[in-house]
């Protein structure tokens, strides 16, 4: 027998006995297979949020597996769980209880049968692949999960539900994991562990056209983090994939809403900007004092950090006070950053003293070159502030997309796509503030000409790092919510236009239709179209949505639960 047939036999006689034979104390050295896997569900923007009781409190995960015979000992192995404050340090196999739970009770994980995935896997509402074979709350009919991530992730085509049972942990925010094998070898020496690294090498090096940033920014996973003081220099941003879960005995959960957000990497230059309001000639040229502007004569010098109202700052006020005074889960819904392609200088990844005229310079440039702007920066900014309200808070949020989210450029800062006017500008400012506020090129920036193009181009960084999943039912004891995505496509017209193209375009809604969610109770969208064959089959397409909508058949099935 050969030493592969060998190692093939004693891990098949491992999985047999299902670890039963195996001690924490033991010195035995068992040999496991090579079962890669991604954890689907839960997701930063979708986290799990299970209800502690008595003697049951279970967690229930989503993954993507090589393997097609996974066991639920291998599960209890991989799977590791840790205290949200510790996600980004490694584990060993016992930390985190799971597999000393299994060894001490084989019924405290437990895992589905193998499905596999096609189009027809997630949101077919009671049709759905999994209908009446477990008693899992999770139900693939009731997610709609972004097919492009599902395609990146071709590697693991086997779909597996786990259980686990984690009756004895405290309350309070954690993190889970699956440990591929190649992670395991590469990070163990690492003084962070970065998690999924396996799963982010598969998405950029396979057929999925991984975001720009990754490529050009996101150095960490090799472990080449750049920390230069140069401001010529761009300074790498890090990211990972999280996924938290919350444990609470409450018997309800109080809900805090926030929308529309709009957060903009702009902000962190003009929460800096020292450019007054009033400018004498005392205070001039604006040099640099230090980390600050020179300042002469004090009383005049009213900056425009101080004026601003900056929502990216408004952001996180608005959220921690929430938390702060009884929410205990957030739900953001749509337009969570401004646009994709954000401005990418020293003064958005720290406060450092930059002079006026650079800032209005670096604003003012073509934002389709990569001197000053990054594809997918302001989805960087959305998720460093997203990690940070987990960090501060531990509690969960739950997050979904808006029209503003599916495109790649601002509309100009200013009304009627930059034909000059004497009333009021973006954000509320005057001609005067405004110019402060965006150079002086404010009338007729190059940077923010009108671009109005939804693509899901957009969204990928975000499906990637902060929630694969477009539309998705939260469940927690007898509340439960449905989160519906935009959809990409928008109306742009004004109101005003409505009774102009009424005869045209009949179903003509007026500006911001929500194109996606009016087909909530709709059995056949309006983006559908139906063709006979020659056979007299009628067959059903999309006919410009570039995903699924499978809102009526999550509906069905989401009104007819308890």
């Amino acid at each position: 027998m050969s030493a592969e047939e060998t190692t093939a036999e004693k891990q098949m006689e491992c999985l047999k006995k299902e670890f039963d034979n195996f001690q924490l104390d033991s010195k035995e050295k068992i040999e496991f297979r090579p079962n890669d896997a991604v954890v689907l569900y839960p997701s930063l923007g979708n986290p799990a949020v299970v209800q502690k009781q008595k003697d049951t409190t279970y967690l229930e995960v989503l993954i993507l597996c090589k393997s097609n015979d996974l066991q639920r000992g291998e599960a209890a192995f991989h799977l590791r769980l840790s205290q949200w404050t510790e996600k980004d340090r490694g584990t060993s196999c016992f930390d985190d209880g799971i597999m000393a739970h299994y060894l001490e009770d084989k019924d405290s994980v437990a895992i589905t049968e193998c499905y596999s995935i096609d189009k027809d896997t997630f949101g077919q509402g009671k049709e759905g692949p999994d209908k009446g074979k477990d008693n899992y709350t999770l139900r693939f009919g009731q997610l709609n999960v972004f097919p492009w991530v599902l395609e990146g992730l071709n590697k693991y085509p086997c779909l597996y539900k786990i259980k686990i049972n984690l009756k004895d942990k405290p309350e309070g925010m954690y993190n889970i994991w699956w440990v591929n094998n190649a992670d395991y070898h590469e990070v163990k020496n690492r003084p962070k562990w970065w998690n999924l690294v396996q799963h982010i090498k598969d998405l950029s090096a396979g057929s999925f056209k991984m975001p720009l940033p990754f490529k050009k920014e996101l150095k960490e996973y090799s472990g080449d983090v750049v920390q230069s003081e140069d401001k010529n220099k761009n300074e790498n941003i890090r990211a990972s994939i999280y996924h938290p879960v919350y444990i609470t005995s409450k018997q309800h959960l109080t809900i805090g809403h926030v929308t529309d957000v709009h957060l903009d990497s702009r902000m962190e230059l003009y929460g800096q900007s020292e450019a007054s309001v009033i400018e004498v000639e005392e205070n001039n040229p604006p040099v640099a004092d230090g980390n600050t502007r020179k300042i002469t004569l004090k009383d005049f010098h009213i900056p425009l950090k101080d004026k601003l109202a900056n929502y990216n700052l408004i952001f996180t006020d608005i959220c921690e006070k929430l938390f702060s005074k009884s929410a205990d889960v957030l739900v953001i819904t749509g337009d969570l950053v401004d646009y994709n392609r954000g401005i990418h200088t020293p003064q958005t990844y720290r406060k450092c003293f930059t002079p006026i005229s650079e800032m209005w310079e670096a604003l003012g440039s073509d934002i389709t070159k990569e001197e000053h702007y990054r594809d997918d920066r302001n989805w960087f900014l959305f998720y460093q502030k997203l990690l940070d309200l987990y960090d501060r808070k531990k509690k969960p949020v739950f997050t979904m997309l808006g029209n503003h989210d599916y495109v790649n450029y601002g509309a100009a800062p200013w009304p009627l796509w930059g034909v000059p006017w004497n009333g009021v500008f973006d954000q509320n400012l005057t001609l005067y503030e405004s110019a402060l506020c965006f150079g002086k090129k404010y009338k007729s920036s190059e940077g923010f000409a009108k671009d109005i193009k939804e693509k899901t181009d957009y969204v990928e960084w975000y499906s990637i790092f902060i929630n694969p999943f477009a539309d998705f039912v939260v469940n927690y004891g007898d509340q439960s919510m449905f989160m519906v995505d935009w959809g990409v496509k928008s109306n742009v017209l004004g109101p005003s236009a409505k009774s102009m193209v009424a005869p045209v375009i009949p179903k003509y809604e007026g500006a911001g239709g929500l194109n996606h969610a009016r087909h909530l109770f709709k059995e056949k969208s309006d983006f559908q179209s139906s063709t006979t064959n020659e056979s007299g089959i009628t067959e059903t397409s999309e006919s410009y949505q570039p995903f699924p909508i499978k809102n009526y058949s999550i509906y069905k099935a989401w009104v007819s639960q308890k």
